[in-house]
Order: structure tokens, then C-alpha cells, then sequence
């Protein structure tokens, strides 16, 4: 008895063991086409002021068994859809080893964010049991970055299209500008197409120097293509001067939001490559102080000169030249390596224009130089020179037995000019700097502002002086006698 109970005990356990194998074999007969379960929804086919958007999606079925099935579909556990989307046929035989496609019809919200996002399961009844497929929805961008233009120094480097591409040998100091060109993928009749976005440009790096963190407001109307580069969207930044050498990840974000609030996202990744050459002087400035003179003829230039290379430069220099004005002055410089914050120095030299040098726009130069004498840079700047609109000091000047005519010539200078004249040297002039230069300065002497002296009265004012006494005094002894009258 035992024996049978045993034997019958082995028989069940074998069944269940064929069953567990079995029944899997089964429910996996029914296959569904993977690609097939994610449903693209793209915007573009709407218009006017519609606010759904209608999709068919057709997905392939396969009876993988030996035997026919015969099979009822539907979707269940819908998630951020209205309706529930209906499937063409809901039924469907399919004999052992054939396939067949199904239709799902779906309406889908115009606000709906770009992105891949489950919306439900498609259930498969058959003769094994139930199937559930996962259904998942991929909303289209509406906004496309066509390429975006990278420029140095206004100087075209490169064009990118697509994420993750690089830019060689940008140098520190570089002023970079991204130009983008992008589309909106809605169609020109579609009421709530406008897109409002902005690029933000970011880069946290320490070896880089200052962050980059640059946004750019835009906004792209429905149907239109940004395409040209008189309507390119820029963003700009500087390349910080005491960024290091290397390789550096800048992230590129344009985000937008359409009329029916639904969100867009582009992310690109942008290498920039900074080298640094060993000689790199550069001057970062120059300008004159005025720029333009008339009767005060003194001037001051003021150059910031910097190191951007690899190496301290011991043997720097600058020059300021310009032979018409006098000027020829040379000043020895010592700068650190680029990536110091004493990389820099602001020279500054003051000259005269001598009376003699006449009116017009006199080119002013100034040169930068490494290892003593070679050119690294050079910038150039306009004084202009106006005629003074007064007389000549030697002819202004006046002395103590002046005659009539002396009076007229002083009462001919223009006081106006003369008062700004010393207003002007008043605020400009500044005692000479202690010369530091190695080379020859030829500086003019500062020319004296006014020189003037008050006319004696003339005989005609006294005569009519002691008139108006005489006068004075006769009504007083008359009001005097008068009074003395009265008294008696």
C-alpha cells in the first residue's frame, strides 16, 4: 500500500512539474512586435484651434504555437488619456505561426509635454490566459535647433549640429558667441503654435575660472524657420583670462512652451578645447584722455597691456609714437603668466601738443612687445586737434602803460573761450609722472593758460567823477541852509 501511494505521490509531483513548464510555453505563444508598443504623436498635423490630436497606430500581432488561437483585445488601466483608446478588430483568429495587425485609435491632448510616458497596458485574451503589453505614448519636439554657428572673436570657428561635437583652440580672453537657428515644427495655421523659450548656456568648471551662465529669451512663431543668419538668436560669453589649459563640457538647454503650455526640451553638449601660447601679449586698451583738444593742449594715454601666454614675460614693453606730436616713449614691463591675476598693467603717459602743430586727426600708436623687441600687438587711437578760436598768448598779453588799442585787442578775446580754457586745465592738469621709460621721451613743455591785467581808469572817467562829487556836495549845503533858516 505504501508502494501506491508513493508511486501516485510522484505521478502528481511529475504533472505539476509538466504544467509549470507547460503553461508558460503557452501564455509566450502570443507575441507582440516590441517597436510597436510605443505610439509617436506628433503635433504638426494640427490646425486651427483644434485642441486633440487623432491618432491611428497599427501593431502586429504573432501566434508563435502549434495550435490556432482565437483572440480578444483591449486596453485597460489608462492613464492621462480622457478616453479610452479603442481597438480594430477586437478580435482576432490567428491560425499557428500567422500574424495579423490590429489598429488602436486614440485622441491626444495638445498639452502634452515632449517625452516618452505610459498611457496603459494592451490585454491579450487566448486560450493560455491573459497578456499584458505595456503601451507607452512619444510626443514629438515641436522646437528644433537646426545648428548653431560658434564664433570667436566675431570669427566663424565652427558649425554643430548635433550634440557632443568640438571647438579647438580657443584662446582665454576670447569673446564666444553661439549663434542658434531653430525651427517650430507646428503648422503655420495652427492657432496655439507660438513657442516662448530661452537658451541657457552654463559651464561650472574651476580650472575654467568664472562660471558661464548665459540665458537668451526668444520667441518662435508657428510654421517659422529661424534658418538665416540675420535671425540667428546669440548668446555670448568670455572665455574668463585665467582659464587653464584643457578640455571644458559647456551644456547647451533651449526650452520652450506653446500656447497650450506644453513643454519642450533640447539638450546639447558643447567640448571647447582652451590652449595657451608660450608669447601672448595683448593690449587689452588704449584710449586718450581728452580725445580731442583745442587751446589746453595736455593729454594723457592710457594702455592696459596684458600676458595671456604660458611663460611670465621679464622682458615685456610698450611704446607710444607719433612723431607729428612729439611723442616717442618706451617703457619696460615685466608680466606674470597668464593664468596670474598680475598678468595685467595699466601705463599710462602725459604729453603736450606744442601750439605749433596744426588742427586735424593725428593717429597716436602704440605697440606691445616680448623678449624686448618683438612685436606681439599693437592698437591705435585718433587725436583730434581743434584751432584754439582765440588769439595767440603773445598777443593777448598786456602791459601796465597799455593804450586804447591794447583795450580793444583784450576786449575782442572771447571771455567764454577763455573761461573754459581754464576750467579745462583746472580738471586735466596733473604734475608729470616720474619718467620710467629706457627710451628717449619727448615731452613739450605745458604751455601757459592766460595771461591778462586790469585797464587803468582813464581821464574821462575822473573828470566825470569829481562832476557827480561837486554835485553831491552843493545839494548838501543847500538842504543845510534850509534847515538853518527854520531854526530862526
Amino acid at each position: 500500500m505504501d508502494t501506491i501511494k508513493g508511486t501516485l505521490l510522484a505521478v502528481l509531483v511529475l504533472l505539476v512539474a509538466l504544467s509549470a513548464l507547460i503553461l508558460p510555453a503557452a501564455l509566450a505563444a502570443i507575441e507582440v512586435t516590441s517597436t510597436d508598443l510605443t505610439i509617436n504623436a506628433n503635433y504638426k498635423d494640427l490646425r486651427d484651434n483644434t485642441k486633440t490630436l487623432s491618432i491611428d497606430h497599427k501593431i502586429t500581432i504573432t501566434n508563435k504555437g502549434d495550435a490556432a488561437e482565437n483572440l480578444t483585445l483591449s486596453v485597460v488601466e489608462v492613464t492621462g488619456l480622457s478616453d479610452t483608446p479603442t481597438i480594430s478588430p477586437g478580435t482576432v483568429s490567428l491560425a499557428a505561426n500567422a500574424s495579423a495587425q490590429i489598429t488602436i485609435t486614440l485622441k491626444v491632448p495638445a498639452n502634452f509635454d515632449q517625452g516618452t510616458k505610459d498611457i496603459g497596458k494592451l490585454k491579450i485574451l487566448s486560450s493560455a490566459g491573459e497578456s499584458l503589453f505595456p503601451l507607452k505614448l512619444s510626443i514629438a519636439p515641436m522646437l528644433e535647433v537646426e545648428k548653431v554657428r560658434v564664433l570667436a572673436n566675431g570669427h566663424e570657428e565652427k558649425t554643430i549640429d548635433e550634440s557632443g561635437e568640438r571647438v579647438r583652440d580657443l584662446n582665454a580672453d576670447d569673446v564666444i558667441e553661439l549663434r542658434f537657428q531653430m525651427n517650430n515644427e507646428f503648422h503655420e495655421d495652427y492657432d496655439y503654435g507660438d513657442i516662448d523659450g530661452t537658451i541657457t548656456v552654463e559651464m561650472d568648471d574651476s580650472d575654467f575660472g568664472d562660471d558661464v551662465d548665459e540665458e537668451e529669451d526668444f520667441t518662435i512663431k508657428a510654421g517659422e524657420e529661424l534658418d538665416s543668419e540675420s535671425e540667428e538668436i546669440p548668446v555670448r560669453f568670455t572665455i574668463p583670462e585665467n582659464a587653464e589649459d584643457g578640455d571644458y563640457t559647456l551644456k547647451i538647454t533651449v526650452e520652450g512652451k506653446d500656447d497650450n503650455n506644453a513643454k519642450y526640451t533640447i539638450t546639447w553638449d558643447l567640448e571647447l578645447n582652451v590652449e595657451r601660447n608660450e608669447n601672448d601679449v595683448r593690449i587689452k586698451s588704449f584710449t586718450l584722455s581728452p580725445g580731442e583738444i583745442s587751446c589746453y593742449r595736455r593729454v594723457k594715454a592710457e594702455v592696459n597691456v596684458a600676458n595671456y601666454g604660458s611663460e611670465r614675460q621679464k622682458h615685456a614693453g610698450l611704446s607710444f609714437v607719433n612723431p607729428d606730436l612729439g611723442v616717442n616713449a618706451h617703457f619696460d614691463l615685466d608680466l606674470a603668466k597668464g593664468t596670474s591675476e598680475q598678468n595685467n598693467k595699466v601705463q599710462e603717459l602725459w604729453f603736450d601738443v606744442k601750439n605749433d602743430v596744426a588742427a586735424g586727426s593725428y593717429v597716436l600708436t602704440s605697440t606691445a612687445f616680448y623678449d624686448f623687441t618683438t612685436k606681439a600687438d599693437e592698437k591705435t587711437v585718433n587725436l583730434v586737434i581743434k584751432d584754439c578760436g582765440t588769439k595767440k598768448l603773445e598777443d593777448t598779453t598786456v602791459k601796465a602803460d597799455a593804450n586804447e588799442s591794447t583795450d580793444e585787442n583784450l576786449g575782442n578775446q572771447s571771455t567764454e573761450q577763455m573761461a573754459i580754457d581754464l576750467t579745462a586745465a583746472a580738471k586735466t592738469a596733473e604734475p608729470s609722472p616720474t619718467a620710467t621709460a629706457t627710451a628717449t621721451e619727448k615731452i613739450s613743455p605745458i604751455t601757459p593758460l592766460v595771461q591778462s591785467l586790469e585797464n587803468p581808469y582813464t581821464a574821462s572817467d575822473f573828470i566825470i567823477g569829481l562832476i557827480i562829487v561837486a554835485f553831491v556836495v552843493i545839494i548838501a549845503l543847500m538842504v543845510l541852509s534850509v534847515v538853518m533858516l527854520l531854526r530862526r
